[in-house]
């Protein structure tokens, strides 16, 4: 079973400046084009104050506040360049303090009918001895199971199993999100300049990437 839709989200909390973070600030850069910028900016959700920015381009959407930066896609085909759009801000702002990086992938799968749904719910989360004595439907809505980190960094990684919210309930959704999550150290105690942390992110990209893409895969074949 393929997933139906692949979402992507990079998540920098830190110390952040909302304001500058703006599409005709990006366009100034040259990450994106001037129509870009305008189209952005022009749209009905668009904000750019002290406190937030929030503008969506074609392929993604940026929220920035004053300690969460993200950015955004429900297009795979997209995923590197977000990516790419990402590193090119911090990489102006490498002072930028950042005490914790996410990169989250969310895959949504649709099971075939009710029945296919709830068996796989019921491996999952067994009803048995437990659950079915105390109600006559239980069903699993939210499973969340935390895996160490494999690597040198300070973190872990997460594995949220729940409803899909992209496809509708009486369709049977299953939403899986892989929230690979790297922790730098605190405001007050320790923190990184963005440029490490992008150093960090590029070089763990393909592995995050892959990794989400094996576990999702291998929890439907379940």
């Amino acid at each position: 079973m393929s997933p139906e839709i692949k979402e992507l989200s990079i998540v920098l909390i830190g110390k952040m400046n909302p304001v500058i973070a703006n599409p005709y600030w990006l366009a100034h850069k040259e990450f994106i084009n001037e129509l870009e910028a305008e189209q952005a900016a022009t749209k009905a959700n668009y904000i750019n104050t002290h406190e937030v920015t929030q503008f969506a381009l074609s392929f993604c959407t940026f929220q920035i506040l004053l300690e969460q930066f993200t950015a955004t896609t429900a297009q795979e085909g997209h995923f590197n360049h977000v990516r790419d759009l990402v590193s090119n801000i911090f990489g102006s702002l490498q002072e930028t303090p950042v005490i914790k990086m996410g990169i989250n992938c969310t895959f949504h799968f649709r099971f075939r009918d009710l029945d296919s749904y709830n068996a796989f719910g019921d491996k999952l989360a067994p009803k048995e001895k437990l659950w079915n004595a105390l109600s006559a439907r239980p069903g699993l809505k939210n499973l969340e199971i935390q895996l160490p980190r494999t690597d040198n960094y300070s973190g872990i990684i997460n594995v949220n199993v729940g409803v899909s919210n992209r496809i509708p309930v009486n369709e049977y959704g299953l939403r899986i999100n892989i929230n690979d999550h790297y922790d730098f150290g605190s405001l007050q105690t320790k923190t990184i300049g963005a440029g490490q942390v992008l150093q960090v992110l590029n070089e763990n990209w393909e592995p995050t990437i892959q990794f989400a893409n094996a576990t999702s895969s291998e929890i439907v074949r379940w």
